[in-house]
């Protein structure tokens, strides 16, 4: 019944397969679904992916679970009119929140060892890095160049940090830091408000202020965690 799914969009392949067995019918209202084991064989997918996606599908009234009793097509879903791309904008808001929990984890530890390891060099680079996204801010006429720079400005900060195994984490995740912040870039007065967050950041580091660093990042990254959730809210209507 099911195809097998890309690991490279594992998790839209799985939300994709889902919504076309409702919406051609061999998915009846009130039908249990297979057990977890069993679908994440077909799918040759991981029980986290697959329980995400099932996870999201509830939200939004595809399915329900009975205590003890597994989980079933809901018999009457919130919205039976609900568009995939509705479907699509959930995940995308729930693994946004879940990149945003990443980076405030790293990132604000990674604060606290460039403002403790940073060379001279390195604090310069940091310098000229926030002076250079408070210019493109300024200009407002490249959304491109403000990511390119704000992207620059926290590996500039990663760098001084002097941790190898934590240059590639960032590398392997950092198409999800850029949609991250090309979603946050586009909540009004953002960009605005992470030019002062950038220059607190990058004067800590400069002053090697370590609980000062980790505390204007926590402040900065808790300011995308607003604008974030105002992007998601403002797609939702």
């Amino acid at each position: 019944m099911f195809k097998q799914a890309n690991r490279a969009s594992m998790g839209d392949h799985v939300w994709e397969q889902f919504v076309q067995l409702l919406n051609s019918g061999q998915y009846k209202l009130g039908e249990k679904l297979p057990p977890e084991a069993v679908m994440c064989e077909e799918l040759q997918v991981s029980r986290p992916v697959l329980r995400e996606v099932l996870r999201t599908l509830r939200y939004l009234g595809y399915l329900e679970t009975v205590q003890g009793g597994g989980t079933y097509i809901a018999k009457m879903p919130l919205n039976s009119t609900l568009s995939e791309i509705k479907l699509r904008l959930a995940l995308e808001s729930t693994q946004l929140m879940e990149v945003w929990e990443l980076r405030y984890i790293i990132e604000v530890a990674v604060a606290g060892l460039a403002a403790e390891r940073a060379t001279d060099t390195e604090i310069e680079n940091i310098q000229q890095a926030a002076e250079h996204y408070e210019k493109s801010v300024l200009d407002g006429t490249n959304p491109n160049e403000t990511i390119e720079s704000t992207q620059k400005f926290h590996n500039e900060i990663a760098r001084a940090a002097h941790n190898a195994v934590l240059m590639d984490v960032l590398e392997d995740i950092s198409n999800l830091l850029t949609q991250s912040r090309e979603s946050s870039i586009q909540v009004e007065g953002s960009s605005e408000r992470a030019t002062s967050h950038h220059r607190r950041i990058a004067n800590a580091i400069s002053d090697h202020n370590v609980p000062g660093a980790k505390e204007a990042m926590r402040e900065h990254l808790l300011d995308v965690q607003r604008d974030l959730l105002s992007y998601i809210k403002s797609h939702e209507r």
